[in-house]
């Protein structure tokens, strides 16, 4: 995530075929429902968005901020538990990270297995200092303290480092990538269970990516995708063929199968050329009835080049299809998607951008219309206590109909925050 959020920034000092789209905007129906204290112990800076619980309990990281690491922190994990109906969120920190040997600076998601305990990676610190992959198990009685464990220590160049967002499958296993260091092109690793109690997880690398002129793809960022049929997805910031963004190609969307004989199989999907289809891609999303993957990129797309929300369906003869949806940067104002979409069983997606008219970003939704997608902003961040600025992943509540993510800075102490949108 750290080396994602570099090149986003990098690009954004730069000066398809697509479906027809319109604009809208939507009254704003945002609110914060924390702002992070930097400086007082709580963590600042949450760049992953949120996960939510049974009860609606909001579980995330922050980047900096804690009790260690000196003034700015190595980063903390969080919960929000709301009352009074929603109206009133309190937050506390579940755990602040020490740097050596528990890891520092959490960059990404977290995830839940089936007892309730929550998974994550940081970014750096660790024995190695190139990042862990840690658990947090939930206390015995109500109001204990959480548990952290670090299950594993990168150390490159055995098995790189810098991992991001992890994804899980039914038998509690983890998936992640790692997007490369120096001479290398980034890999996706397998890490499971133990098969008996008091044992050790195991640690696999399925697939290392060979970049260059291999063209299936160089620094896979975001997170990892598990389909309910065993395949993995995801994206890789470079690679390809792609001509235009840089020399090392403008990204690929890839798909890892599992082999009878126990290996995992390599496929690209498709290959961004920066223009009309974008460039760079940031995240995928599943679309489970249909199969379908949808995802956002960071540049590409009409003249202004702001990015673009994309659909990758597959084909009954092989093979996948492509298709711009919207391109950002002219009507709405918005650019610079930094992170993938979810979607909704009614078909809409929804997303984050950077960027927005004032700078500072907004909350888009794209809805599926015979005339084309259309897209509305569902609310621009000011900055101030209702809403931060810069904001990143989503979730998707489709019991209150409402998403919720994180902004890296803003709110009054400018730490960031934790937002609801209601769509309209």
């Amino acid at each position: 995530m750290r080396l994602q959020r570099f090149l986003l920034r990098t690009i954004a000092a730069m000066g398809a075929m697509s479906v027809a789209a319109s604009v809208a905007f939507a009254s704003q129906s945002g609110t914060g429902l924390y702002q992070f204290q930097a400086g007082t112990g709580d963590g600042y800076a949450p760049v992953a968005g949120v996960i939510a619980d049974a009860d609606g309990n909001l579980y995330g990281t922050t980047m900096y901020g804690g009790t260690a690491c000196g003034t700015d922190g190595c980063g903390t994990v969080f919960e929000l538990t709301p009352s009074n109906g929603g109206s009133t969120w309190t937050e506390s920190v579940l755990y602040s990270f020490q740097g050596a040997p528990d890891g520092a600076f959490p960059a990404g998601a977290l995830v839940f297995d089936k007892k309730g305990n929550l998974y994550g990676t940081t970014s750096g610190g660790g024995t190695f200092r190139g990042g862990t992959i840690f658990q947090l198990s939930p206390p015995a009685e109500q109001g204990g303290a959480w548990t952290e464990t670090v299950l594993y220590d990168f150390a490159a160049p055995n098995d790189g480092y810098f991992p991001v967002t992890l994804a899980i499958d039914g038998l509690g296993n983890l998936y992640g990538a790692e997007p490369g260091y120096p001479g290398s092109f980034g890999n996706v690793f397998e890490f499971s269970p133990p098969a008996s109690k008091g044992g050790n997880w195991s640690f696999n690398v399925l697939y290392q990516f060979k970049g260059g002129a291999k063209h299936d793809g160089t620094r896979p960022v975001g997170g990892l995708v598990y389909s309910p049929w065993g395949n993995i997805y995801g994206v890789t910031a470079a690679g390809g063929t792609g001509s235009g963004c840089n020399a090392d190609g403008c990204g690929t969307a890839f798909q890892l199968a599992p082999l009878k004989n126990g290996s995992w199989r390599e496929k690209v999907l498709y290959m961004f050329s920066g223009g009309s289809d974008g460039g760079i891609p940031v995240g995928l999303s599943l679309s489970r009835p249909t199969r379908t993957l949808y995802g956002a990129t960071a540049i590409g797309g009409n003249s202004t080049s702001a990015g673009v929300v994309f659909q990758l369906a597959p084909q009954k003869g092989g093979g996948w299809l492509e298709s711009t949806l919207y391109s950002f940067g002219e009507a709405d104002g918005l650019s610079l998607p930094q992170a993938g979409v979810v979607t909704d069983v009614s078909g809409n997606v929804y997303g984050t951008t950077y960027v927005s008219a004032d700078g500072r970003g907004a909350v888009f939704k794209l809805a599926p219309q015979a005339s084309g997608w259309v897209e509305t902003t569902e609310w621009e961040f000011t900055g101030g206590a209702d809403g931060g600025n810069n904001p990143s992943s989503l979730l998707l509540s489709g019991t209150q109909l409402s998403v919720y993510g994180t902004t890296e800075y803003g709110g009054l102490p400018g730490g960031g925050v934790v937002f609801k949108v209601v769509p309209q």
